[in-house]
């Protein structure tokens, strides 16, 4: 009889025991999985609220032909599409291939064509644009291609526009613009013959690297 009852009380309590682990141990799971979403969340967020930019770039000439050893001018124009301001900035447009440079202006900064290609642009707000506007000397028969790509510091949500191009064909020759008049940044009107005079340190010695290739 006392050893029934004590096998009876045995048994109960070690099922006591058994339901409290098992209790705790889907309380320790249910917590570990309410911590993991909660870090989802976290980082869901981190990345919703990263400051979006979208950076485009779009190449056109003043020609869609040009005449050899005449000269045909491309624009490169980069746009900060929004929602937020872009830093860091940057274009890399190389000089192009059968042609040498003749001049060449931007609203901000400058292109150094005469080696990595880099045009410098900085800070770039939602909705502004800016121009690299690029003469060169016309030396093929094959056509004249002008490629670039743009980067920033911040998140760009859309990468399609990043690259673009233009290819100019031989043909009748392109108006000569050389680096007159002006180019027009959003509100801001640049003179060119003033910025060239700015810039002549750096264009005279990309123009020395470009007939020294």
């Amino acid at each position: 009889m006392n050893k029934n009852l004590f096998a009876i009380v045995k048994n109960k309590h070690q099922t006591f025991i058994m339901s409290k682990a098992i209790h705790f141990s889907f309380f320790r799971v249910q917590t570990a999985i309410y911590f993991l979403q909660f870090a989802i969340c976290l980082l869901g967020f981190n990345f919703s609220s990263q400051a979006q930019s979208d950076i485009s770039v779009r190449v056109t000439s003043n020609s869609p032909t040009y005449a050899i050893y005449n000269n045909v001018t491309f624009f490169v124009i980069v746009k900060n599409n929004g929602p937020n301001a872009a830093s860091n900035v940057v274009c890399t447009a190389q000089q192009p291939v059968g042609s040498s440079n003749t001049c060449n202006i931007a609203t901000v900064g400058f292109w150094r064509n005469w080696d990595t290609g880099v045009w410098a642009i900085g800070n770039l707000n939602a909705g502004d644009s800016v121009t690299l506007q690029a003469t060169v000397f016309t030396l093929s028969t094959t056509g004249i291609t002008m490629s670039a790509a743009v980067t920033s510091g911040s998140t760009d949500p859309v990468l399609s526009n990043n690259n673009a191009s233009t290819t100019v064909k031989l043909g009748n020759a392109a108006p000569n613009l050389g680096c007159g008049g002006t180019i027009t940044n959003n509100t801001d009107s640049v003179n060119l013959s003033i910025a060239l005079t700015a810039n002549q340190s750096e264009l005279n010695f990309g123009l020395t690297e470009s007939s020294d290739r």
